[in-house]
Formats: C-alpha cells, structure tokens, sequence
C-alpha cells in the first residue's frame, strides 16, 4: 500500500499530547544508556531484520475479528431504534390529530431519541467494521540504527473518541470518509522511553498492566511533548518481558547490536487459509466451537429447545460461546483478505539496506 501522508513527529497535532499520560499508578523514565535486563527479547514481536534497520510487528492481526462479532451486535440496537422511531411518528401523528400537545412533544422527544439510537448504531457498526476488516495490515515500527530514525504508520481517523460520539459531530461523517495513512518519523534522540504499570480493579480480581511507550518531545531536550505511542500490547507484557524487550530495543540502537535471536524471536507469518487463522485465533478451542455449534443446532433440529432453567441456559451458553468463536475466526480470514498491505517507502528501504533472511541469522549476538 503506497498511499500515504508523511509528517515528522513534529507536524503531528499537538492535541494528542494530552492523551500520553494514563491513569497509571507508576510511571518510570528509561535511561538509554543503563541496560534493564541481560536477556534482551523481543517477544515474538520481530517483522524483518534489515542490514541496518528492525521492524517491530505494531499490532497482532491474530485478534481481528472480536470487534467485527461485536459490530454484529448493534445491529438489534439498530432495529429497536427503527421500532421505535416508526412508533413515535404514528404516536405523533394521532396526537396532532387529536390535538394533545404533550403527548406529540412527547412522542417527538421518543422519535429523536430512537433516531439517534438508530445513527449510532449504524455508524458505530460501519467504523468498527472498517477498522476490523480493512486497516492495513503488517504496519511496522521500523528502527534505524544507522540514520537514527524511528517510524510507524497511524490511521487519521476523525472523530476518534468513541465516548463523545453522540455530541462529536466529527464521529458521524467521519465514518464514511476516507481514512489516510500516515507515516510519521521520530528522531530517536528525540523519544524518551517510559514505563507505565497501573493496577486496577476488574470485578473481584486486581489486574496489572504493564505498558512500554516512546514520548516524542519537539526537540531534543525539549520539555514539549508533540506525540508518543506504545511499542507492545499490555496484553503479552509482563513484569519480567517489558525489560526484556526495551533492553532489545535499546541494545539495538543505542549500542549498536542484535540480541541472539531464535525462531520465536519472528512474528508469525499471516495466516493464508481458514485453518491456518483458525490454529492462530484459537489452537485448540476453534475445534471444540465446532463441536459445540453443531452438537447445540443438532439439539435444537432435533429435540427442541431444551426444558428447564439449568439446560436451557447451559445449551444457550454453549451455543453462543461456539458461534462467537467461529464468528472470530471467520471475520479474521476475511481481514486477512480484504484489508491492504503495507509498503514502506523505496527511500526508506534504501537507508535500511537490503532485508536479512531468517536463515542467515545465527543465534548469537551480532553487532554493525
């Protein structure tokens, strides 16, 4: 995919800005020159390796298709507001007809209501869907060793704040709009590495997030903070990996040197057919999902629906964890299909070099 903006991290809006800093109950500055760990990893986040360049994988793709089950969703959200709306306008039809001004302000209030109802759902059905099934895949953050460049790829969707959608009026056109893609560069003198644990509470149980990110200030020495991004999901984070992946990116451009790497030092290859997606989405559930959606639709042809609380509940339970999980899997062929490829600039490549195969790197430490 060639098709892009390209901006210096300095060009980037500086409303984002304020969005840098979570809710965290801990928040430490890297030092560059001080190693973290003596076992540098980079947790199967590896793309490429160049001559004078890594690319680190910015997003796993072996969690498309959730969102778009979720999308699905919405859509009795979108009937009811529909219902509604077509009852409100008969409601108000009748109480002009009969003269009732409260009950027609009334019913106008319902209409309006069941109309936005309706909008929202539409729109927040289409955008999540877009953005399941046809963000680019394989955007990359590319390290530079050698030009001391930092870049990766952001899609400039308006109107990102899903809290606000109903009072954004950037959130609604914005769904139908094109979304460029944005390829922004970093001076690596310029990102101060951070680390961010925040610990919260999720029903009964304490969870802890473990966050790696990169603060982009305007100039070195800067106090003014122009962007900034995470390296990895919280998700495969952990209070002993997050070390170990800075010290790998840290050894890399600061020191100049690879950390031996192995086979699962690479992210996986994109998966080409149905079962390969299925193998990565879910090793060895998809097979008990199948099981699971045909056992409770053989049931159902068959038999009924099941009597009682304890077995209507269980074949409902049943059936429904089944079809999302294939419904998962299913989307994520699909995202592996429709959605483009990333291409990095030929300028950038050339200051790269020329892309080192799997085979060709040893295991041991190799240095520029």
């Amino acid at each position: 995919m060639t098709n892009y903006i390209r901006r210096r991290a300095s060009e980037q809006h500086p409303s984002g800005a304020g969005n840098l800093e979570p809710d965290s109950s801990e928040v430490n500055r890297l030092d560059k020159r001080k190693a973290t760990s003596a076992t540098p990893r980079s947790l199967g986040l590896l793309q490429r390796v160049y001559e004078q360049a890594i690319a680190l994988e910015a997003a796993s793709t072996r969690t498309r298709g959730i969102a778009s089950v979720m999308a699905l969703m919405l859509i009795p959200v979108g009937v009811l507001g529909l219902l509604l709306l077509d009852g409100s306008v008969e409601l108000v039809r009748d109480s002009i007809r009969d003269k009732t001004i409260g009950a027609a302000i009334l019913a106008l209030a319902v209409g309006v209501v069941s109309l936005l109802l309706f909008l929202f759902s539409l729109t927040a059905g289409i955008r999540t869907l877009r953005i399941d099934l046809f963000s680019p895949l394989g955007m990359p953050i590319l390290l530079n060793r050698k030009t001391g460049k930092v870049y990766r790829f952001i899609q400039d969707m308006p109107g990102t704040d899903f809290r606000t959608a109903l009072v954004n009026m950037k959130y609604w056109p914005g769904v139908f709009k094109p979304w460029p893609l944005i390829l922004i560069e970093y001076d690596w003198d310029c990102l101060e590495a951070e680390y961010a644990k925040e610990t919260r509470l999720s029903g009964n149980v304490v969870q802890t997030l473990h966050e790696l990110r990169f603060v982009a200030k305007e100039s070195k020495g800067s106090a003014r903070v122009v962007d900034g991004f995470t390296v990895a999901s919280p998700l495969i984070l952990g209070s002993d990996t997050w070390p170990q992946l800075w010290e790998f990116i840290r050894r890399y451009m600061e020191e100049q040197s690879l950390a031996p790497l192995d086979e699962a030092s690479f992210a996986p290859e994109p998966p080409k057919t149905l079962l390969q997606v299925a193998n990565a989405v879910a090793p060895a559930g998809w097979i008990w999902a199948v099981a699971g959606s045909v056992g409770t639709a053989w049931i159902a042809l068959r038999s009924g629906l099941p009597e009682g609380t304890l077995a209507g509940v269980t074949w409902l339970l049943v059936a429904a964890s089944s079809n999302i999980l294939l419904g998962t899997v299913a989307f994520n062929w699909l995202a592996h299909r429709l959605a483009p490829r990333v291409e990095l600039p030929a300028d950038i490549l050339a200051e790269a070099g020329a892309p080192v195969e799997r085979s060709k790197i040893t295991i041991k430490a190799s240095a520029k």
